[in-house]
C-alpha cells in the first residue's frame, strides 16, 4: 500500500514538475518598473556608452544600445539629444570607458564639454535560460536606465525593462529600448 500511495505521488510529481516547465518556457515575458515622467522641454539629452554584464553581451552591442536608445529618444519622444560620434570622441578624450565608473569630476566634466543637462546612464545584463522540454535557449536581458541631471549628479529618473526570449540578442535590444523609451512619458 505505501510502495503504491509512493508511486502515484512521484507520478504526479513529474506531472506537475512538467506542466511548470511548460508554462514558464513561454517565448516572450516581458517586466517594466513604473513609466518614468520627465518634462523634457529645452533640454538636451546626452546618451553615455551603457555597461554591460552578461555572457553573450559586448561592448558593440552595449554601444548599439546606446545608439539606439539615443534614436529612439529623438524621433519618438522629440528629446533634444547630443550626438552619439560627440558622445563618444569626449569618453574617449577623457579615458572614461564605462558609465559605471563615473565620480562626480567625470560629470561636470561631461556636463561642460557636452553642454547636456540631462546625462542618460544605461546598463545592460543578460543570462540564459535552457528549457530541457523545447530544447530552447532563452536570452534574458534587462536593460536598465537612469537619468542623471547633469548640473547636480542626481538621478531623477530610472526605468527597468526585461525580456525573455529565443530571438538574438540584437532583436531583444531593439525590443527592449523601443518599448523602454515607450514607457517614457512626458510632463
Amino acid at each position: 500500500m505505501f510502495l503504491f500511495l509512493f508511486f502515484k505521488i512521484k507520478k504526479y510529481f513529474y506531472l506537475s514538475f512538467i506542466i511548470f516547465l511548460f508554462l514558464s518556457c513561454s517565448t516572450v515575458q516581458v517586466k517594466i518598473n513604473k513609466s518614468l515622467k520627465l518634462n523634457y522641454e529645452h533640454k538636451k539629452f546626452a546618451v553615455l556608452n551603457f555597461g554591460y554584464q552578461g555572457f553573450n553581451l559586448s561592448s558593440k552591442l552595449a554601444q548599439y544600445a546606446s545608439d539606439q536608445l539615443s534614436a529612439e529618444l529623438f524621433l519618438r519622444k522629440h528629446f533634444s539629444i547630443v550626438d552619439r560620434s560627440l558622445v563618444r570622441a569626449t569618453l574617449k578624450k577623457y579615458s572614461i570607458r564605462t558609465n559605471q565608473q563615473l565620480t562626480a569630476k567625470d560629470i561636470n566634466t561631461l556636463n561642460k564639454e557636452l553642454n547636456a543637462d540631462y546625462l542618460v546612464l544605461g546598463n545592460l545584463y543578460s543570462e540564459s535560460s535552457f528549457s530541457n522540454l523545447t530544447k530552447k535557449h532563452n536570452n534574458i536581458i534587462t536593460l536598465n536606465i537612469r537619468f542623471l541631471k547633469a548640473d547636480s549628479c542626481n538621478i531623477v529618473g530610472m526605468v527597468t525593462h526585461t525580456i525573455s526570449s529565443n530571438e538574438s540578442v540584437t532583436k531583444i535590444i531593439n525590443r527592449l529600448v523601443k518599448e523602454t523609451v515607450d514607457a517614457i512619458k512626458i510632463k
